[in-house]
Parts: structure tokens; sequence; C-alpha cells
């Protein structure tokens, strides 16, 4: 990944349907999309093929920044989906995957039962 995104972290936008789509709102949505990969804000984003939603992976600068981000959209904004925002921290080559940071963190949540793992989200 570029380098600019290790002075950012990355967040998770999980959208969740709420209603029909419009036509209109699509296009919009697409403009938004666009928006944010022309300033370089979006990762990667899509629907899931084997669940309901659809998932944005955007870096920015602050939890506030991004909570701003999903609140422009317009499927959030005009009320088409709601979501959730999960602070994601990246492990990658660069950081050794969080090996000397997360040993003991990292082990705990590997043998953990799913019901006690919590994601933060809003």
């Amino acid at each position: 990944m570029p380098d600019k995104l290790s002075h950012h972290a990355l967040y998770v936008i999980l959208l969740y349907k709420q209603r029909s789509f419009t036509e209109e709102v699509i296009k919009n949505h697409v403009a938004h999309l666009n928006e944010l990969d022309r300033c370089g804000k979006l990762i990667i984003c899509g629907i899931f093929t084997d669940a309901e939603g659809e998932i944005i992976l955007v870096h920015a600068s602050s939890r506030k920044e991004v909570k701003a981000i999903a609140e422009s959209d317009p499927f959030v904004r005009e009320g088409f989906e709601s979501y959730d925002l999960i602070t994601l921290q990246q492990a990658c080559k660069g950081n050794n995957h969080l090996l000397e940071d997360k040993v003991t963190q990292h082990h705990s949540l590997c043998t953990a039962r799913p019901s006690e793992v919590q994601l933060r989200r809003d």
C-alpha cells in the first residue's frame, strides 16, 4: 500500500440496506465513491456476495473524519442504509504483522471464542 496510508488510520464502513434504492440515489452514491477515490481516501469498496451489506475501506486522519465520510454518503444521508464504523489496525510486512506489539493480544484473539471478541463500533 502507498506510504501515505501509514500516517492515517484505516476504517471499515459497513453499510446495511434499510429500503429499496432509487436510480438517482445509486448514481449519487457512485459519485460519492468516485470523489473519495479522487481525493485518495478510498482503498476498496464492494458488496458482499454471501451476506447482506456493503463495505467501504477508507483511510482518514480521525474517527470524526470517517464518520463525516459515512454520513455524507447519499445512501446514509437519505436513509437508504445504516452503517457501522470499525477501526482497523493494519498488519503488514512493514510492521511484521504486529508481532512485536501484539503477540499476547493477537494470541488471545485467535484463541477466543467469537462471542468473546468485540469490535469497536459506533
